[in-house]
């Protein structure tokens, strides 16, 4: 079962099992946040985002534990999704014929930064990407 935590009304943080059923009431959760903060024009665009990067933990990782982070920034949303390995992700270099392995590369191409570093508290890593919250300022 996830533990929900809300810091002060820009944070959004839970923590959770990487499953293809927990994925469904993830995407719920982080639109109803986004509507909240006025927020939908990015609805789309962060629930890919944050969908990629916990299919991630369960694909790469060996666990399914992570926490999903929301961060309302002045002028950016950052989505981080926290798991318990070190080894750091890398986009793949595309093939016509692959089906899997573009969603990093697509992060990078929609989001304003993105990232991921060795977490010395968590003994893991935090993948994150960050989004203009402006109207018409996704990156191009």
């Amino acid at each position: 079962m996830a533990a929900m935590t809300e810091e002060r009304a820009t944070q959004y943080r839970e923590k959770l099992t990487a499953t293809p059923q927990a994925l469904s009431g993830i995407r719920e959760k982080i639109r109803s946040h986004l509507g909240i903060w006025g927020l939908m024009h990015i609805a789309d665009e962060v629930e890919f985002g944050a969908n990629e990067l916990l299919t991630n933990v369960s694909q790469h990782t060996g666990s399914d534990e992570c926490e999903l982070a929301l961060v309302l920034k002045d002028t950016s949303l950052r989505v981080s999704v926290s798991d318990t390995s070190t080894a750091l992700p890398k986009p793949r270099a595309q093939s016509l014929v692959e089906v899997r392995g573009r969603g990093l590369t697509t992060i990078a191409a929609m989001a304003v930064a993105w990232g991921a570093e060795v977490n010395s508290e968590t003994n893991g890593k935090d993948v994150w990407f960050e989004l203009s919250v402006m109207e018409g300022e996704l990156a191009a």
